[in-house]
């Protein structure tokens, strides 16, 4: 957040307030600007001695904000604030007044001219004083005394001594006088780059070279607006906000007390204010400052209309800083100005005077107004500079997530009206960076161009030779959009393109999940947002319209996101490839990368809606920032964990997997030989069921019972069997991850999956878009590969019935991989698969108690519930 303090209209003179100016000081160290701007009428005379004081005190308060500052924030990172200064009509003409005044120099020689140090000391020497700073002997008047307290007379002579000596040196001063130590006049800086913030500055001087008609009217010279383009094409660094500084109105007050009774109002607005307001809308400024009839007022004026051309530009106005009020408790007021980095302006004015002092930290109410403009007009500008940096945009971007039961995601991105708007030469092409999730994988299979724009000649290709960057860490997969026709030229009809593409298990579907990813096993603190999941989409490039949509399953349908807004650590200083796509390298491209902006998020939460018939959540944002991500985030669901239940299963998982380890050693027990004594019988079961070996000599097949290993999230076989005469076991460093192929999907899901070589069976509507798949069995054999995968979950006893049992009481899962295209798992209805899914659950029941030395020695050593039968 940029901090700017806006001062005006000082006047020190005879009706200055010392004791308001050290309140006003105070004021402003507190506020710890970036950026110290007076504009204009700092005294009530031009005579050196006052300009020169002036700037004494302006040096003490820039000196006191970096101290305090420093001390604030510690280490030497204090905001190093700046002072800006532009003169008013009273810095320059006699009383103010340019009708045939002719205009001094002082206040150039002074604020621009050099070194004034040899001129500072003169004139300390001469008043007998340790600093410079608004007191009384610069005045002329004895140390310790008031202006308002002097008699007439010292009054008197102190209005005269500062208008002659305005004029020229005092003929009874010493040739060592300090004005003679003052460097030469020298112009205003017209545009000056903020150091202690990305903040182009225009400083424009409107009090004209005098001996016109215009009493306090002023005029900004044509050679400077002129030469305006020139020196703002020389400060090409991308800024957060572009702010003119000027004395005079460039609007009229609306609302300034008894103004319908103000003779004066034309020699408020200077004469060509038009011609500057032009200019400073064509060059893209977002805020004006000016001071002038000691009136605080905010407006906001546009020359376009609400589309990507307008360029609205906030115009400030601030009253008197430190001249006397004897009874208005509101006549004096500074502005505290807070510029996002998205570039929207909060201004707090602050009144005060008649013994009331100015405090920063105070709540709007009498004494406070403050005004914040629309994030929409921030954004408009945004858009704005941003469309001026790149040489691409498009109408509208358009991404559209869908999340299956398996936690696959499936996302599509429409791009309209794609354009060249910048000199980049022939577009033929542009980058598609696949982000490799976290967990899952991208399934490259699914990169596929919508039929429109495959007919339309565009292709997408690997982009092997893609330039990453030495710093470029993330996991991502790259690959060209081609254009058609050789690609398409600055004037060219602008392009649609639509493509789509698919990562499976990448998405947490419940708490469990969330706290089995963060532990491993292990007990960890929870930070916050450790549970939530998003979806979102990084802008690259210049949008008029972005729209993000979601589409939940069942189990994720009483979720309700939340809109998230990040940007860059350093926007919006961002660098542009030669793709006309922000640079993204210095991220990961998740959030943690990123800087959450509240604002931004506050305002753009309105943007979301919900669709019931298509039951999608949908974000629209009107003019995106670029750079910036925009997400949907949502905590996933959970129940309350039945901690004897959950206790219960984990120490199962650990007793299989501990069996499993003994049987690699060779050292079973005799409890061991019995649960693997119970497992063959279950591999003898299911051989009869599925009719395993019959239906097809070359049948190869595997049974496997896989159980959770929690301390690397995936599923180990504990004890399996592969068709065969030696009826070999699946090597025990074989793994699947969690929701990961047919097994971990039935695990993560709870629910029996059938699955064939053309997809999920066990689950017709989900079919086209499911991206499960199995993992093979190792050793690979092209003559092994599984066509047909029957997976049954099993849990703890007594849950095992529930429609969808918790998922920290599942234990692992029963699966029947098949090789034959003939095999009878493609031919099973939802009755036979629970069949079968119960005889699973009853024979790992007896495998656990079997382990833990609980056997039963009334059970039978018969298959369990073997049959004949025919299974259709």
């Amino acid at each position: 957040m940029i901090h700017i303090a806006h001062i005006s209209d000082i006047h020190f003179g005879l009706n200055f307030s010392a004791a308001t100016w050290q309140a006003v000081v105070g004021c402003v160290v507190d506020f710890d600007p970036h950026i110290i701007v007076v504009s204009g009428d700092l005294v009530d005379d031009p005579s050196p001695e006052h300009l020169l004081t002036a700037k004494g005190a302006l040096d003490t308060l820039l000196r006191r904000t970096q101290e305090s500052s420093d001390k604030r924030w510690g280490d030497g990172r204090g905001r190093k604030a700046e002072l800006v200064v532009v003169p008013g009509n009273h810095d320059v003409f006699e009383s103010g007044i340019a009708m045939g005044m002719p205009r001094l120099n002082w206040f150039e020689r002074i604020f621009s001219g050099g070194n004034t140090a040899r001129a500072e000391q003169a004139l300390q020497a001469k008043l007998r004083t340790a600093v410079l700073d608004f007191g009384p002997q610069p005045l002329g008047l004895p140390a310790g005394t008031r202006p308002q307290d002097a008699g007439w007379a010292r009054r008197a002579w102190a209005r005269t001594a500062a208008l002659f000596g305005g004029r020229a040196i005092m003929p009874w001063d010493q040739a060592d006088d300090f004005a003679r130590l003052l460097p030469a006049a020298a112009p205003l800086p017209l545009v000056r780059v903020a150091r202690s913030a990305p903040i182009l500055l225009a400083m424009f001087d409107s009090n004209g070279s005098g001996g016109n008609l215009g009493v306090a009217t002023g005029i900004v010279d044509n050679d400077v607006l002129l030469a305006l383009p020139s020196k703002l094409q020389q400060a090409k660094e991308n800024y957060v906000a572009r702010v003119a500084i000027v004395h005079h109105h460039v609007l009229p007050i609306a609302f300034a007390p008894n103004g319908h009774k103000t003779t004066g109002e034309p020699m408020m607005v200077f004469r060509n204010a038009g011609a500057l307001l032009r200019i400073l809308a064509n060059h893209q400024f977002d805020l004006i400052l000016h001071g002038h009839w000691h009136k605080t007022q905010f407006a906001r004026i546009d020359f376009g209309d609400d589309s990507s051309d307008g360029y609205p530009m906030a115009v400030v106005s601030a009253g008197s800083a430190a001249m006397a009020t004897p009874d208005n408790t509101n006549h004096n007021s500074i502005n505290l100005i807070r510029i996002a980095p998205t570039g929207q302006i909060e201004v707090k004015s602050v009144f005060y005077g008649a013994g009331q002092s100015p405090r920063p930290d105070g709540t709007a109410g009498a004494d406070y107004r403050v005004y914040k403009e629309p994030l929409a007009a921030a954004k408009r500008r945004a858009h704005a500079r941003a469309r001026e940096r790149h040489p691409i945009e498009c109408e509208a971007r358009e991404q559209s997530c869908e999340i299956t039961e398996n936690g696959d995601l499936w996302v599509t991105h429409r791009i309209k009206g794609l354009r060249v708007q910048g000199d980049i030469g022939r577009y033929d092409k542009r980058p598609l960076v696949m982000y490799l999730p976290t967990y899952g994988h991208f399934v490259q299979d699914t990169l596929t161009l919508a039929p429109e724009t495959a007919k339309a000649g565009f292709e997408i290709v690997p982009a092997s030779d893609y330039p990453r960057s030495a710093r470029d860490d993330r996991q991502c997969d790259y690959y060209w959009l081609k254009f058609p026709g050789g690609g398409i030229s600055k004037g060219d009809k602008p392009v649609p393109y639509e493509f789509s593409h698919g990562c499976a298990n990448c998405m947490m579907m419940t708490q469990w999940e969330a706290v089995e990813r963060l532990e491993r096993g292990t007990r960890k603190p929870r930070p916050q947002g450790f549970d939530h999941e998003w979806v979102g989409v990084r802008v690259t490039f210049p949008a008029r319209t972005l729209i993000l949509k979601v589409r939940f399953p069942r189990s994720l349908g009483q979720v309700q996101p939340d809109v998230e807004c990040r940007r860059p650590p350093r926007y919006p200083n961002y660098e542009i490839d030669q793709w006309g796509d922000a640079k993204l390298d210095d991220t990961t491209g998740a959030p943690p990368g990123l800087e959450i902006d509240s604002d931004t998020l506050h305002e753009e939460a309105h943007a979301l809606s919900y669709d019931a018939p298509s039951q999608t959540w949908k974000l629209v944002i009107e003019h995106p920032l670029v750079g910036y991500q925009y997400s949907l985030r949502w905590q996933v669901p959970g129940e309350p964990e039945n901690r004897t239940i959950a206790g219960n299963t984990r120490e199962w998982h650990r007793t299989l997997l501990n069996l499993g380890d003994r049987i690699d050693a060779g050292n079973t027990t005799a409890d061991d030989r019995e649960a693997i004594r119970q497992f063959d019988l279950l591999v003898q079961t299911l051989e009869t069921e599925l009719k395993l070996g019959r239906v097809s000599r070359d049948e190869k097949w595997t049974i496997a019972l896989m159980v959770h290993d929690a301390a690397d999230l995936v599923l180990r076989p504990v004890l399996s069997r592969r068709s065969g005469p030696r009826r070999e076991e699946l090597p025990r460093s074989f793994s699947i991850p969690y929701g990961d192929g047919v097994s971990g999907a039935a695990f993560q899901q709870r629910r029996t999956i059938a699955w064939s070589h053309g997809g999920v069976i066990s689950d017709p509507e989900g079919v086209a878009k499911s991206l499960i798949t199995p993992v093979p069995y190792p050793p690979a054999e092209a003559d092994d590969e599984a066509v047909h995968v029957l997976a049954l979950p099993v849990y703890h006893t007594g849950t095992e019935d529930a429609r969808r049992p918790p998922p920290w009481a599942t234990i692992g899962v029963v699966t029947v991989d098949s090789s034959s295209y003939a095999s009878s798992i493609k031919d099973m209805d939802d009755k036979q698969r629970l069949w079968l899914r119960t005889l699973a659950q009853a024979q790992t029941d007896k495998i656990i108690r079997a382990v833990r030395g609980e056997r039963d020695e009334t059970e039978s050593s018969s298959p369990c519930g073997a049959t004949d039968r025919p299974l259709s």
